[in-house]
């Protein structure tokens, strides 16, 4: 049960072992066997998911539940939309499909930042408009524009919701490693069905990972809009 709902996750591999048991019934005119009983699989350890080692307590067996755990008010729709199919989509084991709403999920609120820093007149964003004034913006030209002139004009801004550059960097980061990740799951011409990227554990690891990275996109945004 706790590792259908993400808490523990396996990090050993399973040794060999029979799965199935015969049981012996001994009896006043003899014994005789019984099954056989199948064993459900057991790994020989596990670690708790990062998210459960803190004060948090959401886990992913749902996407209303996977919601609950992130500022959501405070996100667009299609955001809240795209994360609640992801979770949704990862209980039923669509491990792949969960990767690219999540990616779907980040690119559609750089999107959002985008227009709302050109709309605010942020410095630097010429190139960025004209990009996301296309018939079909290209996320990569938006995303590296878009916190270059975050970084350039607003860095106070930034530190009041990262609090220092370790953490702003680690945000920036995860953008794009979520790019990455969809980018993969779509066009990849070595896909094949054995891929590590989308099982379970890697899957599960990613959307965890990924509800401080939009919490904080809720507070980046926030404190955009309050711009003049």
């Amino acid at each position: 049960m706790l590792q259908a709902t993400g808490a523990l996750i396996p990090i050993d591999p399973i040794p060999y072992q029979s799965y199935d048991k015969q049981v012996q019934v001994y009896t006043h005119s003899g014994n005789y066997a019984v099954g056989p009983f199948y064993l459900p699989l057991v790994h020989p350890a596990y670690r708790l998911a990062t998210a459960y080692q803190g004060s948090q307590r959401f886990h992913l067996a749902g996407g209303d539940l996977y919601l609950s755990s992130l500022n959501h008010a405070h996100l667009p729709s299609r955001a809240i939309r795209c994360l609640k199919e992801c979770g949704d989509a990862f209980r039923h084991g669509l491990y792949l499909s969960a990767t690219m709403t999540v990616g779907a999920a980040s690119e559609s609120l750089w999107m959002e930042l985008g227009q709302l820093i050109c709309d605010k007149g942020v410095i630097g964003t010429t190139r960025l408009s004209t990009e996301l004034n296309s018939p079909m913006p290209n996320i990569g030209r938006v995303i590296k524009p878009t916190w270059d002139a975050l970084l350039t004009s607003h860095g106070s801004l930034l530190k009041k919701v990262f609090g220092h550059d370790g953490e702003r960097d680690k945000f920036y980061s995860y953008a794009e490693q979520l790019r990455d990740r969809r980018n993969y799951a779509m066009h990849n011409k070595a896909a094949n069905i054995g891929e590590s990227w989308f099982t379970y554990e890697v899957t599960g690891l990613l959307l965890l990972y990924a509800v401080e990275y939009f919490n904080q996109f809720a507070a980046l945004l926030d404190e955009v809009n309050a711009l003049p």
